[in-house]
């Protein structure tokens, strides 16, 4: 993994979801549940609890 990765720090998580509605419903959710790094993959979601100043949504190749 990356040298200065959230999951590290106890702050990120990885969901598996191989379902589009499920993603769907993760990242539609996740900023309300304060996870300000959104990572978007094609079977599954990074959330990490980054600072807000550092909000960002980002896809996986």
């Amino acid at each position: 993994g990356a040298r200065h990765s959230w999951h590290l720090n106890g702050l990120a998580v990885d969901i598996a979801c191989p379902d589009s509605n499920l993603r769907i419903d993760i990242i539609r959710n996740a900023g309300k549940l304060g996870f300000n790094g959104i990572g978007i993959a094609k079977t599954f979601i990074h959330l990490d609890l980054r600072p807000e100043s550092e909000k960002v949504c980002f896809l996986y190749d």
